[in-house]
């Protein structure tokens, strides 16, 4: 079945994906991730979309590592990635450790009541997962809409909108003209996720 993707990077050659494509989930295969992110997430019964994780530069990401399927792994940005096999990852317990992690911190932040608090909190993780120091605050490079936000914590987009003016009002957060965020520490980030 391998053979048969024209996109799998074989040879350990990173494949590059435009945004919004997927990464072909192939049984006992994973994927590393050079540059660019990733969504995975699955779908329920009911047809509502649940994000598993998001992925990002240096962190490895497969249907193999999940027991839901199907998972879908959906690039955010343009990608460059490499197929890699399931069993040259000596330490998979490494893996499974990283995985939940993610989706520990995932559950906290969408178990918040408050919308406002699920959104500074996800920010926050993100800042930390992949954002960088300045002396303003954090700057999350990561481009999300407020779709893929509103997807992650399980809310509507608008709602999301709404969010985001009254965080922005309040001063935990700044919007760029480039589509980055800065976070301001805040004392509602009280405790770390």
């Amino acid at each position: 079945m391998v053979a048969s993707l024209p996109h799998f990077g074989a040879g350990g050659n990173f494949v590059e994906y435009p945004s919004r494509s997927f990464l072909p989930t192939v049984p006992n295969r994973l994927w590393l991730i050079e540059s660019g992110y990733v969504r995975s997430y699955i779908y329920t019964e009911e047809g509502s979309l649940i994000v598993m994780g998001i992925w990002g530069p240096g962190e490895v990401v497969g249907a193999a590592l999940y027991s839901i399927h199907p998972v879908y792994l959906e690039t955010i940005t343009p990608v460059q990635a490499r197929s890699t096999a399931w069993v040259t990852y000596a330490n998979k317990q490494h893996l499974y450790a990283a995985y939940l992690k993610q989706a520990e911190a995932l559950l906290v932040i969408r178990s918040q009541k408050r919308v406002e608090l699920m959104v500074t909190k996800l920010l926050q993780w993100l800042g930390q997962r992949f954002g960088q120091s300045l002396e303003q605050g954090q700057v999350l490079e990561l481009r999300l809409t407020h779709q893929d936000i509103a997807e992650i914590l399980g809310v509507t987009r608008v709602t999301i909108t709404r969010t985001f003016g009254l965080l922005e009002q309040q001063g935990f957060m700044q919007r760029l003209s480039t589509q980055r965020i800065i976070l301001r520490e805040a004392d509602v980030w009280h405790y770390q996720i």
